[in-house]
């Protein structure tokens, strides 16, 4: 079906005749500008086969043509005013709808500046996908680096084409403004906004004026000023009959949500009944990629639901979001998690925390994939703000995911974990009465600039050497750390505030900690806007982090090691112990009692308990109470007092001769299976084999 273009007629309608004054100009003076513009843009080249007349202006406006040739394209734009083909409603007809393409088009002549600024006009579009399938940090890798190309070309390039350059750099700059709105990067996000806007108004184009000024309004409104918001959304409307439709439907919207959250609320709900005049849906045919293409009647009823909330409606917003949801694509990620974060903040104002709960935890994912961490930062403040209703289902769920739910780590990050659990491992022996955590840190890009583990109690700990170690880098990356970031001061700063300081924007945690003061250092960071993500690769982490957990009952990780052979037993028991001491805080060898790395602890926060008494348990609780969480036990001679105290020994290791009979290791074991050990694994050696058991409730 063919239907007329009105929007490339408005456009005509909206310019002056320029030898009629008062008037329109008509379609013959539309054909000459067209005319007189293609001779400006190709002055190397003979475009008179591409010279249009009156008729040809009729065609297009009747909607018989809807793509013309590249050339003519050009020169339309540049009369019109128009950024893209689609701000006048062209776009290629390869659908069954009757319209038919021009005849032969003339394509840009290899390595031509012609070619160079058509390419980068298609590499815009390719962006915009990018953001929408890979996220917006990925498509702001493009942009940027698209945008310094654009800056650098415009000292070269012919005039006649200055101004087709200088709107692409408008164009990538804004696009650039958005994606770090996304990123929660407001600073840059505004600087982005200055740019596009000056060189918007160096060619006087009043569609990206337009747009620049309304992602302004959006920066401000986001920020929390709705007096500079509704400002700069009035401001953008000044153009308002030089626009595209769907723009013309977006401004309204922003204009609303702006208005409505200076209380204006009347106002805001009239300007949203008449965006839906223009929404993008009305008019099917239109390409996607271009400005305000998203606005849709599901989009403008999302932001009734919002304006409805400001409103203190919030029963009336849920109503209106759960009708608007469905009309969203799932594709577009980014939209649909924010109208659920919307959904979400009216169930939170309606007093109704599980529903708030699970409306975010249906979001997060989908923020995740999108790379939004302008909507994880919402989410974060409103899991804080539920968080009192831990006892709710929806809410545990929603702030702490068990393992493997909706596990977003990407392989950078679980390789990232994977170093820090060995970094971790360097600190055995000598962090107690800390536990042995290792960070490593990521820039925004996922390249690792820092590591860092905790060496003993009083140093460091392991966030702040990695910080250290990446430098002013730090900025907008990503801490992966073994241990949930420490919320109290003690003798060293909170790791929490100093990845909050520092500006992380994301944090990957493996294991909580028990011991965590107050809220625990993840909910402070979610609270703060961090995008956090837990229970990443805990078994691996338990390799060396088990023992410290296993002794936040009071009492050290227990092992006990000797050889079941009487004969050379004294040469296999110190083996046994030069192998077991480097990971553990005390050795009890015969009746000599060490630390397990010589010197290795803070004097001021590590001290040699007594001698074991007879009494183990509290010679157990001495040994905790002066700073040690590993203990290993060798040989025989403490052997009546650790059998008749087996519930405190956690860990078993048994050197076996290689030559003895058949059947000694599962006598030796049986007592101990009986009394709740498990096998844990056989290692064997040159002379002996090796049995590990332990209690299946005690970390390996």
């Amino acid at each position: 079906m063919i239907s007329p273009n009105t929007v490339l007629s408005d456009a005509r309608y909206r310019l002056p005749s320029p030898v009629r004054p008062g008037q329109r100009m008509s379609r013959s003076e539309l054909a000459d500008a067209v005319n007189t513009a293609l001779d400006r843009i190709y002055p190397d080249r003979d475009v008179t086969a591409q010279y249009v007349d009156s008729r040809w202006v009729g065609k297009l406006e009747r909607g018989e043509h809807r793509w013309p040739s590249e050339a003519r394209r050009t020169a339309l734009r540049q009369v019109l005013g128009a950024v893209t083909d689609a701000d006048l409603d062209l776009y290629s007809p390869r659908r069954s709808d009757g319209v038919e393409a021009e005849g032969p088009t003339v394509e840009p002549q290899p390595g031509s500046w012609e070619e160079a600024i058509y390419l980068l006009r298609e590499q815009w579009h390719l962006l915009v996908q990018n953001d929408k399938m890979f996220g917006p940090e990925y498509a702001l890798m493009g942009v940027t680096r698209q945008l310094a190309t654009i800056e650098d070309t415009l000292s070269g390039v012919p005039q006649a084409l200055r101004p087709a350059v200088i709107r692409l750099a408008a164009q990538y700059a804004e696009s650039a403004a958005w994606l770090h709105q996304s990123l929660n990067d407001h600073a840059a996000g505004h600087r982005r906004t200055r740019q596009a806007l000056a060189r918007a108004d160096e060619i006087a184009d009043p569609p990206m004026t337009a747009w620049a000024t309304y992602r302004s309004s959006q920066q401000w409104l986001a920020s929390g000023r709705a007096a500079e918001a509704v400002e700069q959304a009035e401001a953008a409307l000044l153009h308002d009959p030089k626009l595209p439709r769907p723009m013309r439907a977006a401004l309204r919207v922003q204009h609303a949500h702006a208005l409505a959250a200076a209380g204006e609320h009347q106002s805001a709900m009239r300007l949203l009944d008449s965006a839906h005049r223009w929404a993008a849906d009305r008019y099917p045919g239109k390409p996607e990629g271009e400005h305000a293409s998203y606005c849709t009647s599901g989009y403008i009823e999302v932001h009734r639901g919002a304006c409805l909330r400001l409103a203190q409606r919030p029963q009336a917003a849920i109503e209106v979001l759960d009708q608007a949801l469905p009309a969203i694509p799932r594709r577009h990620r980014q939209d649909f998690a924010s109208a659920l974060l919307l959904k979400a903040m009216a169930h939170a104002a309606a007093r109704q925390p599980d529903q708030a709960a699970a409306a975010a935890h249906h979001a997060l994912p989908i923020a995740r994939r999108a790379g939004s961490r302008w909507v994880l930062h919402q989410l974060g403040q409103l899991g804080a703000a539920v968080s009192g209703h831990q006892q709710l289902p929806e809410v545990h769920a929603c702030l702490l995911r068990p393992p493997g739910d909706d596990l977003m780590a990407s392989d950078v990050e679980l390789a990232a974990m994977r170093q820090a659990i060995t970094l971790s491992s360097l600190g055995l022996g000598t962090t107690s009465p800390n536990p042995p955590v290792g960070c490593v840190i990521l820039d925004r890009h996922g390249v690792t600039i820092g590591e860092g583990y905790h060496r003993r109690k009083g140093e460091a700990h392991a966030e702040v050497n990695a910080l250290s170690a990446a430098g002013p880098a730090v900025q907008g990356g990503t801490a992966v750390v073994t241990l949930e970031p420490c919320n109290h001061v003690g003798v060293t700063p909170a790791c929490r505030q100093e990845l909050i300081d520092a500006g992380i924007a994301r944090v990957v945690i493996s294991v909580l900690d028990p011991t965590s003061r107050g809220d625990g250092g993840a909910a402070v960071l979610t609270a703060h806007g961090i995008d956090v993500e837990t229970n990443v690769l805990p078994d691996e982490t338990l390799t060396v982090l088990g023992p410290w957990l296993a002794a936040t009952r009071r009492r050290p990780y227990l092992i006990w090691t000797y050889a079941l052979d009487k004969q050379n037993s004294q040469l296999v028991n110190e083996q046994l112990a030069v192998d077991l001491r480097s990971r553990t805080d005390l050795v009890l060898n015969d009746k000599t009692l060490e630390e397990g790395v010589p010197g290795g602890h803070a004097p001021e926060h590590f001290t040699l308990p007594d001698d074991l008494s007879a009494d183990l348990r509290s010679w157990l609780s001495a040994c905790y109470a002066t700073g040690s969480r590993t203990i290993v036990a060798v040989g025989a001679d403490h052997s009546g007092a650790l059998h008749e105290n087996l519930d405190c020994v956690d860990e078993i290791v048994i050197a076996v001769k290689k030559a003895a009979p058949t059947g000694v290791i599962a006598a030796a074991t049986a007592d101990l299976t009986t009394a709740g050990f498990e096998l844990a694994d056989i290692s064997p050696g040159r002379t002996c084999v090796r049995v590990r058991l332990r209690r299946p409730n005690a970390s390996p």
